[in-house]
């Protein structure tokens, strides 16, 4: 485990500009500060070339999309590409409806995403392999996640992170398993989408899979070692956790 990369976010506190649904928003910015990141959020295409010159890494989310959010989301990757930083897609549902995929589909065809993160139902759909999803719920198939994984990450050139009991992620080169978590991240809404914006955070310090592997590890286990048995004190409790997690306490997990 890299816990190195924990320190230097601390240290460097990157910025990290979060284009997320707006039923999360609030847990990913404080998931981000959690960590070491400073957040900044943005509903206005207008001002996004600023923000993400201000930005160590970006993160789109399709979560709520809808029309208006297009033109957003389309000007955070051609931004985030335009100036080389770190660009992360989270495709939340992509198979959910034609309107989702084929927009997820051209923000594939048109831009480069340094990471895919999605659950196995979101990752097969890239992957064009039968899956039954359940909405935003990673749903049911019979498909190797590793391979399912790693697929991605070829046909992408990406990092692709697929979260869930266990997480999988691949640069198409080498398949990585994190076997940390907890029962509970699945039943508070929006910790997929907290984990997608720790992720670009962690990006914006080194921009490789090994990143990307920490920060899965960081969070799932800081998730597995939070007791509270309630979902919702569970939740308020992982919080204090990251935040007070350091280096040291780390190790000692």
């Amino acid at each position: 485990m890299k816990t190195e990369l924990l320190q230097k976010i601390k240290e460097t506190n990157p910025v990290v500009l979060s284009i997320t649904n707006f039923v999360t928003i609030a847990d990913v910015a404080n998931s981000l500060s959690a960590v070491g990141c400073s957040p900044i959020m943005s509903r206005d295409a207008r001002e996004i070339p600023e923000l993400v010159s201000l930005a160590g890494a970006c993160e789109v989310n399709i979560g709520t999309l809808n029309q208006s959010d297009e033109d957003l989301i389309l000007k955070t990757a051609a931004e985030a590409n335009r100036q080389k930083k770190p660009l992360l897609l989270d495709p939340v549902a992509v198979a959910a409806s034609a309107y989702r995929t084929d927009f997820v589909q051209k923000l594939l065809d048109n831009y480069h995403f340094d990471a895919i993160r999605a659950n196995a139902g979101e990752m097969a759909a890239l992957a064009g392999i039968a899956w039954q999803s359940k909405g935003v719920d990673a749903g049911e198939g019979d498909g190797d996640l590793g391979q399912i994984v790693e697929a991605v990450a070829k046909k992408y050139h990406t990092v692709a992170i697929l979260t869930g009991e266990k997480d999988y992620l691949s640069d198409g080169q080498q398949v990585l398993c994190n076997q940390y978590g907890s029962p509970k991240l699945t039943k508070y809404v929006g910790t997929g989408d907290m984990l997608s914006a720790i992720v670009a955070g962690f990006l914006a310090i080194e921009n490789d899979l090994e990143s990307a592997y920490f920060a899965c590890q960081l969070f799932s286990l800081v998730a597995e070692k939070t007791r509270s048995k309630g979902v919702f004190a569970w939740f308020n409790e992982f919080l204090d956790n990251l935040n007070e997690i350091d280096e040291e306490k780390l190790l000692n997990l």
